[in-house]
């Protein structure tokens, strides 16, 4: 029988509305699954009395049948959304083996009582998601016999979507960027409602496969999962080192603050390709797994199925146009969409491995010329040389090839968001092109607000705009959404430090050194070498800066850092030393203007300070964007630079 409903029920700090389809906590939108949000209903309407699983099922997918995990899932988020716990939950009891009873005091507020079951409930204003058939797929997996349930796909939509940039992004010069405003500590935790890792594909039954095609397809589905605004997603950056076989997916959830994990298996014979695939919360409590059979040339309806099936198991509601992006389309040439994994496969090597990645992103360009992917993962192959410096002759000419690419992903599909990165990038470290730099920046993030790179790109420029509480939030949010990189970590502490806070700052250094304490984290060796200046400790800031030289494999540019912290300390025979080395290595490779002008600035010789701070400016160095932001002590009050900064189109209020 059913209940007569009453308008508004209300049980701890929360209000439940059935027939506006709302649930609020103090006042605030509560955000459930529409399935989710129904079994609140009948359970909030049968206070103090216990629901059958099986009654509750009936009542929840009348006419279908489903498997008693998809009801387990649903209560699951359900307790996720109220905070509540399984054993002695505030809210929701459950009786082992026979069903749930809903256990808090329930007011309605018109005074209406509850009196039955309720066998079908019609939710409005809330549905945003297209139930389907498929929602009784569900299956109640062990970690080590993953469900074999195989259905073939054809004819559907996919997409093969694109990491952001594999370039260290605002480079150790920042280091002389002085930093102004407030901070606040990190944060432990992502503030997304869902957050997931998906762990690189490794090959099945320990065999050896494709490392292209495997972290191809991780990559693909990393990116394709993060176009949901509802879904944090950690970068493909985030999971490389969890690529070992013997890897423990429970520790690699810890680490990176995620809430569950998707560990696949995948291997290619012939036109065959099976993937094996686990969904596993941060508990080891399984959700969903599957195995696919398919000929190779399905691979793209393959990785449709795949990605609907985990948005499907982590009850996430897409919108019309998340549904539509997941699912997209960029290419139907299998050999260019192979061309295509395999450069995004290159781009998370070694920097050298962006040159192998334009040749294949061209490849496949040149079997699919509207292939909007592969110009977007051009642009970014193109903008790590130019950044990373492995074509020092004619690094303009990068920027200017990857411009050139980015303009035509755009020009084929305007909603990528890693090519408006690519763009602003280009704009801002080498155009000069602020105000429009900035349009991209925010574009790229209106797209996909869970980009960490764009989100740490977009604090690189606010911090050379000088706008430092905003570059603060970007940095934060950037970690928060990638909580192991390096690079963020680092430029997180260099705002800390330059605001004053440099108990905090020495913190995020540490934590980048317990990360990698040999070369990945050699720039936070350099920010307590810079704390130590500081605080006038110079012979244990000289000590930290020869640590990061002995990690970092780029001699010229760390003598540079020698020679300006011997300057400093005022041992002044050594920094002439070091720079006399330096100006015979920049005859032969590249040496920074910047850190010459920085040099020569701490020795007190303003005239050739400016010098080579004006001959950065002609050569374009990228460094050259943060001079309004740039520590250079009595240089700038100096009027020349005023000058410098008029040349860069810096000189404004």
């Amino acid at each position: 029988m059913k209940s007569q409903r009453p308008h508004t029920y209300e049980f701890g700090p929360f209000r439940l509305n059935p027939a506006e389809g709302q649930l609020l906590r103090n006042d605030e939108a509560v955000t459930l699954t529409p399935k989710a949000f129904e079994a609140l209903v009948i359970l909030v309407e049968n206070q103090g009395h216990l629901i059958e699983k099986e009654d509750l099922m009936k009542a929840l997918w009348p006419d279908t049948f489903v498997d008693e995990a998809n009801l387990a899932h649903h209560v699951w988020r359900l307790r996720k959304a109220l905070e509540d716990s399984k054993d002695g939950g505030r809210y929701i009891e459950t009786v082992p083996k026979r069903g749930y009873r809903f256990v808090a005091p329930v007011k309605s507020l018109d005074g209406l009582t509850t009196e039955a079951i309720v066998e079908q409930h019609t939710i409005t204003r809330l549905v945003l998601e297209r139930e389907t058939e498929d929602e009784g797929e569900y299956v109640e997996p062990t970690l080590d016999a993953p469900s074999h349930r195989r259905k073939t796909f054809s004819g559907n939509k996919t997409t093969a979507l694109v990491t952001g940039l594999c370039v260290v992004a605002l480079l150790a010069g920042t280091a002389y960027l002085k930093f102004r405003s407030d901070s606040t500590p990190l944060k432990a935790a992502a503030s997304s409602p869902t957050t997931l890792a998906v762990l690189p594909f490794k090959p099945l039954n320990g065999e050896s496969g494709d490392a292209a095609l495997a972290m191809g397809m991780t990559d693909a589905l990393i990116t394709r999962l993060s176009n949901v605004k509802e879904l944090t997603v950690r970068p493909t950056s985030a999971v490389m080192k969890y690529s070992s076989a013997d890897g423990d997916s429970l520790i690699a959830a810890r680490e990176l603050l995620v809430e569950s994990v998707l560990d696949g298996r995948v291997q290619r014979a012939d036109d065959r390709i099976r993937i094996t695939v686990q969904l596993i919360q941060s508990d080891g409590k399984p959700l969903w797994a599957e195995t696919f059979d398919e000929n190779y040339s399905n691979l793209f309806a393959l990785e449709d199925s795949l990605s609907q099936k985990v948005a499907r198991a982590l009850a996430l509601r897409l919108n019309p146009a998340e549904a539509s992006r997941i699912q997209q389309h960029y290419t139907n040439n299998i050999e260019a969409y192979n061309s295509y994994l395999r450069g995004r496969y290159q781009m998370n090597l070694a920097a050298e491995g962006a040159i192998k990645a334009a040749a294949s992103f061209k490849e496949a360009i040149d079997k699919d010329p509207k292939f909007a992917l592969a110009y977007a993962g051009l642009a970014d192959a193109h903008s790590a040389l130019g950044f990373m410096g492995i074509d020092l002759k004619t690094p303009g000419e990068q920027f200017i090839k990857a411009k050139a690419a980015a303009l035509k992903a755009l020009e084929l599909d305007d909603s990528l968001a890693d090519a408006h990165v690519s763009l602003a990038n280009v704009l801002f470290s080498y155009e000069w092109n602020w105000p429009e730099a900035e349009k991209e920046f925010k574009r790229a993030i209106e797209l996909n607000p869970n980009l960490a790179e764009a989100h740490h790109w977009y604090s690189g420029y606010l911090q050379a705009m000088t706008r430092w509480d905003e570059a603060l939030a970007e940095i934060k949010r950037a970690q928060e959404l990638n909580p192991l990189s390096l690079t963020i970590c680092f430029h997180y502490g260099l705002c800390l430090f330059g605001m004053g806070h440099d108990e905090e700052a020495l913190v995020q250094y540490r934590r980048a050194l317990d990360m990698d304490p040999t070369t990945g984290a050699s720039g936070s060796n350099w920010g307590i070498a810079m704390i130590y200046v500081k605080r006038g400790m110079y012979e244990e800031a000289i000590r930290e800066i020869e640590e990061a030289n002995r990690k970092d494999p780029r001699p010229a540019f760390r003598l540079a850092e020698i020679a300006e912290f011997y300057a400093r300390a005022g041992k002044r025979k050594e920094a002439e030393e070091k720079l006399e080395q330096l100006l015979r290595l920049r005859k032969e490779q590249f040496v920074s203007p910047i850190s010459l002008a920085g040099i020569y600035g701490a020795l007190g010789e303003k005239d050739r300070a400016f010098y080579w701070l004006n001959t950065a400016i002609d050569e374009k160095e990228i460094l050259v964007v943060y001079l309004r932001a740039m520590e250079l002590g009595d240089l700038r009050a100096d009027p020349r630079y005023q000058l410098a900064l008029h040349r860069v189109g810096l000189s404004f209020d």
